[in-house]
């Protein structure tokens, strides 16, 4: 019993590592000044954390559809809203900077109650807060794939089926003419859903414990290497990016998510074995990062303005801005943001939580 509660606990520690490892690609994504590079994670970070929901999911889920549902609200889309909720605060702020664009300032009450209800809708974001688009979307892939394995089971119909359906939604996503509205929304959980699918297969047939053993036992590591070269190859000429509609194609498209899956997976079964704590930590506190990095951008921005220009607002058009092209000062600007992105929430998040224990002690 001991032994198989070890085996769960390092499960955890490598999807964890997984989910820190994303977290990190999706800053450096938002602030490397290197399209392929850039090109080269948008070819599966995203899809990363759909299939770790995946991966995760348990079929139990359905026997209390609306505990669950509760509890995607309440990790996914509260998250959402309040963040952009806050993010209203700054609306006027950057619309009168010129980093959002001067027409989209609020007029009126009702014009900024409209925008509320937008965000209530998920059709609207913050620019500031812009990475969460995914949340919502998350959200009703998970709910989906959930009611999917309740009338599954209701039905007593074969497993099967689950995947079919969720095979044909990806199928018709794909041959949509148009991808405004209410069909990009569909676009985008059908996408997941289906990323979201391979992940609970791969966790059922145990395709990656036994990739994973082979390469381990046989080729010494050299498929995660193989994966990366791939990658960067398809960099040069695959062009994916989920929530601005550049899909690629079908068929290709889904191959290049499980490669770079599966070398995230085992980068991250080292590092879980290595640095256990520090990975595990920020796989822990994603969210954390993902709701703030854009706010620690733009502090950045602010300060290398005033480094560079000598003034702190003028000339701010964009949340990461590299003011000169030096091949050592871009590269330390990169740096700083990224750095800055991962480990200023983390820093803050700590903070945060510390001084409210010390508050609560302090007045028992």
């Amino acid at each position: 019993m001991p032994e198989l509660k070890q085996k769960s606990a390092r499960r955890l520690d490598y999807v964890t590592a997984a989910k820190a490892l994303g977290i990190c690609l999706v800053v450096v994504g938002h602030c490397v000044p290197s399209l392929l590079i850039r090109q080269w994670i948008y070819l599966f970070h995203m899809p990363l954390f759909f299939f770790l929901s995946g991966y995760c999911f348990k079929e139990s889920a359905a026997d209390d559809v609306v505990g669950y549902v509760g509890k995607k609200i309440k990790g996914l889309y509260l998250p959402f809203v309040i963040c952009n909720l806050i993010a209203l605060v700054f609306h006027p702020f950057f619309c009168r900077i010129g980093l959002y664009d001067p027409a989209d300032r609020f007029t009126s009450a009702v014009g900024f109650l409209k925008y509320m209800v937008k965000i209530l809708l998920c059709v609207k974001m913050e620019d500031v807060v812009a990475p969460m688009w995914f949340l919502p979307i998350l959200m009703f892939v998970s709910v989906g794939f959930c009611l999917l394995t309740k009338l599954k089971t209701a039905l007593r119909l074969p497993e099967s089926v689950i995947h079919i359906t969720v095979l044909v939604l990806y199928a018709v996503a794909y041959l949509l003419p148009s991808r405004g509205g209410l069909l990009r929304a569909y676009i985008l959980v059908s996408l997941g859903l289906f990323v979201f699918d391979l992940g609970v297969l791969c966790r059922k047939y145990r395709l990656y414990e036994r990739l994973s053993r082979f390469n381990r036992e046989v080729c010494r590591y050299t498929l995660p290497a193989a994966c990366f070269g791939v990658l960067a190859a398809a960099a040069c000429y695959v062009d994916f990016n989920m929530i601005q509609m550049r899909l690629g194609n079908p068929l290709l498209v889904p191959l290049l998510h499980l490669l770079g899956i599966y070398m995230t997976l085992e980068t991250a079964d080292a590092l879980s074995k290595a640095i256990t704590k520090p990975v595990v930590y920020v796989g822990e506190r994603t969210l954390t990062v993902l709701k703030w990095h854009y706010y620690v951008f733009f502090v950045v921005t602010v300060l290398q303005n005033k480094i560079v220009t000598g003034h702190w607002l003028t000339g701010i058009y964009a949340f990461v801005l590299y003011f000169t092209q030096s091949v050592v000062y871009k590269p330390l600007m990169f740096a700083v943001y990224a750095l800055a992105g991962v480990a200023v929430p983390l820093m803050a998040k700590e903070l945060c939580v510390r001084a409210g224990r010390l508050f609560a002690a302090r007045h028992r």
